[in-house]
């Protein structure tokens, strides 16, 4: 191992530990304006009065907060989650209730002899529209668009794309009912 590589390794684990580290400690910040200050200078593209309530973040540690961009006017409430192993987009004035972003990411690479590995990793976007409304507990797996004006009902699976002005619902999640 020559001496470029292993200062490429302590500077990728530094950098690991800051990430980590420092996400954590947005847990502790009290105000929703502060929390997205933070993830404004951790990386994340963040709009104008934006509020992020409680949420949990994966893979930041990874991948940094640089995948995230998130609209002006626009809501994360409590326990949204968010995996940032891929880029994640929400639109202005939208609202994420106690939702979560996934993408299929297998750990098949950790696992090789398991039933797990037989199924290949999965990273793409995952993108919301403007004025989207995205209800508790609704799972948006990766490479999904959710267009403008859009409603995701509570509990919903939404694997494929969501066209603008329609209410999806179930799982998987099917339209429902076109909005005007």
């Amino acid at each position: 191992m020559n001496i470029g590589s292993i200062i490429k390794k302590l500077t990728s684990f530094f950098l690991y530990c800051i990430r980590f580290y420092v996400s954590k400690l947005q847990l502790l910040i009290p105000h929703p304006k502060l929390r997205s200050w933070v993830f404004y200078m951790l990386g994340a593209k963040i709009g104008t009065k934006v509020r992020i309530e409680d949420i949990s973040v994966a893979n930041q540690a990874h991948w940094g907060f640089d995948k995230l961009e998130i609209g002006d006017y626009s809501v994360l409430t409590h326990e949204a989650r968010l995996d940032l192993t891929g880029d994640i987009k929400i639109g202005k004035k939208t609202i994420i209730a106690g939702s979560i972003f996934t993408h299929q990411d297998s750990g098949s690479q950790l696992f090789e002899s398991t039933t797990v590995s037989r199924f290949p990793r999965k990273v793409a976007p995952v993108i919301i529209g403007d004025n989207v409304y995205v209800a508790a507990a609704a799972i948006i797996l990766c490479d999904v668009t959710i267009g403008d004006n859009a409603v995701v009902a509570a509990g919903s699976v939404v694997t494929n794309d969501v066209p603008a002005d329609t209410l999806v619902a179930g799982a998987p999640a099917k339209i429902k009912k076109q909005l005007n």
